[in-house]
């Protein structure tokens, strides 16, 4: 099929999707035998486009992954691979491994995968396509583009785009719209993003096989702690941190972030216009905490969330909002 592309189309380049299907291998096959099948493969594909077209791969944005999937990013590089599209499956993300995976890819192209969701609901009906989404704002894009940036990136590229538009079937999915055009521009100007106010989340994303448990939804009980880890790109200001529960009843926590303690505050509002209000949580079900900025951390920020009475809490959403922009 490739040899087909390749030899009857006027193509500038590939891009192999290594993700949207896992099963390439048995479980019982070593991952020296999985990295030497898909490196050579690789270079056979190298081979069908000749060196003046570009190869690009697909992969995920978790180390683990990678070794499922066989995925030897320097070998695959040094036969010829020329860019590399670290993605997080269908969702926008600011939980991966992407420094580790710019060190592996020293010489190709990386670019880091946004898409319009980041995260999904239950399904209101049977079927296909019959999930509500919490989907991306112009801030989550923006800030997780930064972040990218920070961590080694040379760009950005977009999935589902088109998905904020109706698609699928069943009511109660959230309200549709059109993709927010105007954050594409930013998303290629790396110091426009960095003066940008920062909109920071954890969200439950996609399992990917091999790779750790999702950091949410996270089940809490009196005398519980639960850690939730932030990896932050030139933070500035004073933040406001938010969790989001599945319990309307009061719930006494208390949380701390990098160690301190936090003043808790009523204002449990979205940070930011949200144009498409799909699985906000209710205000009831919020919790929400002052940091202050000599708080914030570059790279690895922790906020721990102890529940000291009530019934037991699950918490599905965690993010953090920095509203300072610089000028």
């Amino acid at each position: 099929m490739l040899r087909e592309l390749i030899e009857n189309y006027d193509l500038d380049g590939l891009e192999l999707d290594f993700l949207r299907f896992y099963s390439y291998f048995r479980p019982e096959t070593p991952i020296e035998q999985r990295r030497a099948i898909m490196t050579n493969f690789v270079q056979d594909v190298r081979k069908l486009l000749g060196p003046k077209k570009w190869l690009c791969a697909r992969v995920p944005c978790y180390l683990p992954a990678l070794d499922e999937l066989g995925l030897d990013l320097k070998a695959l590089v040094a036969v010829g691979l020329d860019m590399v599209n670290a993605s997080a499956h269908y969702f926008t993300t600011q939980q991966h491994d992407l420094a580790a995976i710019r060190k592996q890819t020293t010489g190709a192209t990386l670019y880091f995968e946004l898409c319009h969701t980041i995260w999904k609901g239950d399904k209101v009906q049977a079927g296909y396509d019959v999930f509500p989404f919490r989907r991306a704002t112009r801030e989550h894009l923006h800030t997780s583009a930064h972040l990218a940036y920070a961590r080694g990136a040379d760009g950005i590229s977009l999935f589902n785009f088109a998905y904020y538009r109706q698609h699928g079937q069943g009511e109660g999915r959230g309200e549709f719209g059109e993709p927010p055009f105007e954050a594409l521009k930013a998303l290629r100007e790396p110091q426009t993003l960095a003066k940008e106010p920062q909109h920071w989340f954890i969200a439950s994303g996609w399992r990917s096989p091999g790779a750790k448990p999702l950091p949410v939804p996270r089940k809490m009980a009196v005398g519980k702690t639960e850690k939730f880890n932030f990896d932050l790109a030139a933070p500035r200001g004073e933040a406001r941190v938010r969790i989001q529960t599945d319990r309307t009843d009061p719930t006494d926590l208390v949380a701390h972030f990098n160690g301190k303690a936090l003043s808790p505050t009523n204002d449990v509002s979205e940070p930011f216009a949200v144009p498409y209000p799909s699985m906000l949580g209710k205000p009831e079900q919020m919790r929400a905490w002052l940091i202050p900025a000599e708080l914030l951390r570059e790279y690895k920020n922790s906020l721990e969330i102890t529940q000291t009475g009530g019934e037991p809490v699950t918490v599905w959403f965690v993010d953090l909002a920095c509203v300072t922009s610089v000028r």
